[in-house]
């Protein structure tokens, strides 16, 4: 049967109905395509978020695995391509997901790039940014992620990042480089699950700046502000929580109980990275 984009709506943000609409469509296509498959294009996380929950909340038989360029036990892509089907897979490659992966050549000695910089100068190229992957480096070595499809017209066109020359290079996604660990795990105690709490321990302050936070729009819960209404609920596992010139965290498990009571839980942890 076919869904309707419109039965999903309340369970999202108001000026999400776009990507829902789309997402669905994308859903219902997989089901009445011939070959059973459709991939998407590069997927924020919000919209990756998204699209899993709707093929929960549908109860569709529609499978979906992602992918973005790079994978390893400690780093893995932030945009994704999906890719959709009608039957249980567990032998796919990297490319059936189609990406290919550049490096920028360019004389490191006199000149600098940098993530806003590249970012800035493949928005020039006049191409959806939903055609890109993500943006990644290891010291002066820049990788990024492409749709295939336009990856002939990023060759010819993107030869100057402002007024740095460059030349792109292919490499193979065996060869991608790895980002170093962005990331620390670590537990911490709180005295319940509330969200509050759990921010306030992993921001170490109090409840109610962690309350002022929220109230000037500087907190979200899967990339959506948090309301100070939300702020009672419990957190939810593999729930993130993004506070302005903080960072974010994931809640990923729980250790149990103190022998005071408290709770002993896990998150991931991105910190800001300090301008200097």
């Amino acid at each position: 049967m076919k869904l309707q984009a419109s039965d999903f709506y309340s369970f999202f943000e108001t000026n999400e109905q776009k990507i829902i609409n789309y997402l669905v469509g994308l859903i219902n296509q997989t089901h009445f395509s011939y070959s059973g498959e459709v991939l998407t294009p590069f997927l924020t996380l919000r919209e990756q978020f998204i699209l899993n929950q709707l093929i929960k909340l549908s109860q569709t038989t529609c499978q979906v695995s992602f992918f973005g360029g790079y994978h390893s036990d400690h780093e893995e892509s932030e945009r994704k391509r999906a890719l959709l089907t009608t039957e249980k897979r567990s032998n796919f490659n990297k490319d059936d997901f189609e990406i290919t992966a550049f490096e920028i050549g360019y004389n490191n000695k006199f000149n600098e790039l940098s993530h806003g910089k590249i970012y800035a100068a493949l928005h020039q190229l006049g191409v959806e940014f939903h055609l890109f992957g993500d943006i990644i480096n290891q010291g002066d070595v820049w990788q990024f992620f492409a749709d295939q499809t336009i990856a002939e017209y990023v060759r010819r066109e993107f030869n100057s990042i402002f007024k740095i020359k460059i030349k792109l290079l292919d490499v193979p996604l065996s060869q991608v480089i790895i980002p170093e660990q962005s990331y620390e795990e670590m537990s911490i105690l709180t005295t319940s699950k509330r969200i509050d709490n759990l921010i306030a321990s992993a921001t170490n302050q109090s409840r109610s700046a962690v309350k002022q936070l929220v109230e000037s729009s500087a907190v979200k819960r899967n990339w959506v502000p948090l309301a100070a209404k939300q702020l009672s609920h419990s957190i939810a596992l593999n729930d993130y929580i993004s506070v302005r010139h903080f960072g974010r965290f994931q809640f990923i498990g729980e250790q149990g109980e103190t022998k005071r009571g408290k709770h002993r839980l896990v998150i991931k942890l991105w910190r800001n990275k300090k301008r200097g």
